[in-house]
Parts: structure tokens; C-alpha cells; sequence
């Protein structure tokens, strides 16, 4: 951010460059009220601006949650997913092994119903008919290895469904847990998104407000425009004569940047894009720096004004005058004959400012004016 910030809320008011406080002090007051409550309303406005970047704010933390809760569901949803495969290929390799056992068990009822009809008659007609001792002891050890292999395999398929009993369990009780997590997960975003859509309709009434502000602020505007273009009508009375003599820098040689040029910029207090800025700001001057007449002239006013704080305008004939605003401290008066030169003030941070500077401008009947016409500063 720049050190010193387009300052001065102008665009807001229109000065007149010629008339005296003497024939217009009722104009004065009447101006003074409603630059009063202009400043109010912009204060008002202030206020709202800055509950609203809050809300800005928290809406975008909640997004940041929003997405990171979805984030977390779309993870878990992958799990899910993952765990729904791995069940249904165990659930495959169950069917496959009880419908093997099944198998199985049917060839072994089949020989246990063929062992019960022949009792232990069976076992013994296959070693009686041995034709020799190797032939019997080969046909011994063939039944135990029958015996042998019904027995493992009872006990292998009754093990692996068992297993993959268990094993199916576990994925259902992760599937459950998963699914229970998802749940929450989901409440959190809803809650979230209701705590958003709150904040989305205090973002609305906040606008409104802001909205309503802005026309209050437009109605004291043209009230006060009214009151200056009156002190603009008196500018008749002027008896400054114009000399043709080159206007000057208004500060020392230091102090030549310029923070906020002429013309329109987004407005500091309101926030409005294209806001017209009349005059210039100069930075690199700080509080105390003498400020100089830029050309001689006399004095038509020199006070406090809400926007520009401490001011001085000076008429210098044909209905040409100059601003200067922000004043610490001003050291002329309305009616001073000033000469071209001289130092009139000190620069300062009153009125709209949030640092010190000078904001400068030319009025031709009262109407502000690019500066460069008048002044080289490029």
C-alpha cells in the first residue's frame, strides 16, 4: 500500500472562489451544518464498509471450511467405494468356497453313507485283497491318507469361511464407521452452508443500508451544492486584480509526489468507483512543511472544513482561485492580502486524510479544474 492514499473525499463539495465572510456568514453556517451532516453519514457509511469486509471475511473462512469438509466426503466416498469392492470380491470368494465345500461335503456324505452301509467291512475287503505285505501296507496307508485328507478337508473349508467370515465383518464395521463419518461430515457442511446463507442475508441488509446511506449522502450533497453555488453567485463582489505572473509550487522542491492525480478514482469513504477527485494530492511533506501561496491573491477563506480540515482558498482574480487543504496549522485569515511566496500554512493530516499531506486544487468560477493547466507537476 502506498504511503499516503488518495485522501480527500472531494466531488463531495464545490467552494466558491470569490466572497467574503463579512456578506456571507449565514451561507457559512448553513454550509458549516451540512458538511456536518455529511460527514456523519460518511462516518455511517464507514461503519457499514468495514461490517461488511468482516462478513467478507468470515463468508470466505467458511468457504475455505466448506471445501475442505467436501474434500474430506470425497475422500471418505473413495474408501467407501474401495471397501464396497473388497466386500463384494470377498463375498465372491465365499460363494466360490461354500459352493466348493458343498462339493465336497456331498462326495463325503456320499462315502460316509457307503462306509456306514458297510461298516469297517469296506476298509477291511480293501486289505484283505492285498496280494502281498507291500500291497497291504500300501493299502493301509491309502485309507489313512483318505481319512486324513476328509478330515483337512472339513477342516480347511470350515477355517477359510470362517475367516472370510470375519474378514467380511471387518469391512462392514469399517463401511459402518465410514458411512457414520460421512454422516457427520455432511452436518457440518450443512451447518455450514446455513451459516453462510446468514451471512449472505446480513450482506444484503448491510448493502441496503449502504444504499440508503448513499442517498442520504447524495440528498446533504446537493443541499450543500446548492448552498456553495449561492457563495459562487457573490463572486461578483471580487475586486482582486489578475496579474499574468506563473503560479508556483506550493511546497518546497522536496516535496513533488504526487499520491492521488486529478480525476476520477474509487472513492476512498464510500468505496464508489469512478469518484471524481478535483485536485491533487502531494505526499513527501511532512507535518510542518511550510505551504506557500502559489500566487498572489487575497484571502476568501481559511478554516476548518469537515473534508479538508484546516483550509485556505485564495481568489486571484478573473475568478481563478486555489485550495489547500489538510492544514496542521493555518497562518493567514479571510480578508489577508497574500503575495505570491508567502508562507500561508504548514501541512498536516485534518479533515479526510490518513497521513500528511497537501491536496491542492484549481477553481475556475468555483468549478475545480485539471491543475495542469495552471501548473506543470508532471
Amino acid at each position: 500500500m502506498k504511503k499516503f492514499m488518495c485522501l480527500v473525499v472531494t466531488g463531495i463539495f464545490t467552494f466558491t472562489t470569490i466572497g467574503f465572510a463579512t456578506t456571507s456568514s449565514d451561507l457559512e453556517k448553513k454550509l458549516q451544518n451540512s458538511n456536518n451532516n455529511i460527514k456523519n453519514t460518511q462516518n455511517e457509511i464507514k461503519k457499514v464498509e468495514n461490517q461488511k469486509k468482516s462478513l467478507l471475511e468470515e463468508i470466505e473462512d467458511l468457504d475455505n471450511e466448506i471445501n475442505g469438509i467436501q474434500t474430506e466426503i470425497n475422500t471418505l466416498q473413495g474408501q467407501i467405494n474401495s471397501l464396497n469392492g473388497e466386500i463384494s470380491a470377498k463375498e465372491k470368494e465365499i460363494a466360490d468356497a461354500e459352493k466348493k465345500m458343498k462339493d465336497e461335503n456331498e462326495l463325503l456324505q456320499k462315502r460316509i453313507l457307503v462306509m456306514y452301509e458297510n461298516g469297517n467291512n469296506m476298509y477291511w475287503q480293501m486289505l484283505l485283497s492285498s496280494k502281498n505285505v507291500i500291497d497291504f501296507l500300501e493299502r493301509y496307508e491309502l485309507i489313512n491318507q483318505m481319512i486324513e485328507a476328509d478330515k483337512n478337508l472339513v477342516t480347511d473349508l470350515t477355517a477359510k469361511v470362517e475367516k472370510i467370515g470375519v474378514e467380511k465383518q471387518e469391512l462392514e464395521n469399517d463401511k459402518l464407521v465410514v458411512e457414520a463419518a460421512k454422516k457427520q461430515e455432511t452436518e457440518n457442511k450443512n451447518k455450514l452452508a446455513t451459516s453462510r446463507s446468514k451471512k449472505d442475508d446480513k450482506m444484503k441488509e448491510l448493502e441496503q443500508d449502504a444504499k440508503e446511506l448513499q442517498k442520504r449522502l447524495d440528498r446533504e450533497k446537493a443541499e450543500s451544492d446548492k448552498i456553495e453555488q449561492e457563495l459562487r453567485n457573490l463572486s461578483s463582489t471580487s475586486t482582486v486584480v489578475y496579474d499574468n505572473s506563473a503560479f508556483i509550487w506550493p511546497l518546497p522542491a522536496t516535496s513533488h509526489k504526487i499520491t492521488c492525480d486529478y480525476g476520477y478514482r474509487t472513492h476512498p469513504v464510500t468505496g464508489v468507483k469512478k469518484s471524481f477527485h478535483t485536485g491533487i494530492d502531494i505526499g513527501n511533506a511532512p507535518t510542518g512543511t511550510n505551504i506557500y501561496a502559489s500566487k498572489s491573491g487575497k484571502v476568501i477563506k481559511a478554516g476548518w472544513n469537515t473534508a479538508y480540515g484546516n483550509m485556505i482558498i485564495i481568489d486571484h482574480g478573473k475568478g481563478i482561485s486555489t485550495l489547500y487543504g489538510h492544514a496542521s496549522k493555518l497562518l493567514v485569515k479571510v480578508g489577508d492580502t497574500v503575495k505570491q511566496g508567502q508562507i500561508i500554512a504548514k501541512v498536516g493530516s485534518t479533515g479526510y486524510s490518513t497521513g500528511p499531506h497537501l491536496h491542492f486544487e484549481f477553481r475556475e468560477n468555483g468549478t475545480a479544474v485539471n491543475p495542469g493547466k495552471y501548473i506543470k507537476y508532471k
